[in-house]
């Protein structure tokens, strides 16, 4: 399984920094994934294309 290289992205919705890695799935990982934010439960992409997203919580912006 061969992962792209880290890429810096914010949630959205609060801020909260990760590093996210696209490979390729694997037999067993559904397109239906749903993926939300540690920090503020939003909504972020599972996938794109054929590639699976996966998120790496780097800091956590403190809610106002």
């Amino acid at each position: 399984m061969s992962a792209s290289a880290p890429i810096p992205f914010k949630c959205p919705g609060c801020g909260a920094a990760y590093k996210v890695v696209s490979i390729a799935p694997s037999p067993v990982e559904a397109k239906d994934m749903k993926v939300k934010c540690r920090r503020c439960a939003f909504a972020l992409p599972a996938t794109d294309g054929d590639a699976v997203l996966k998120y790496f919580l780097v800091t956590r912006r403190p809610l106002n």
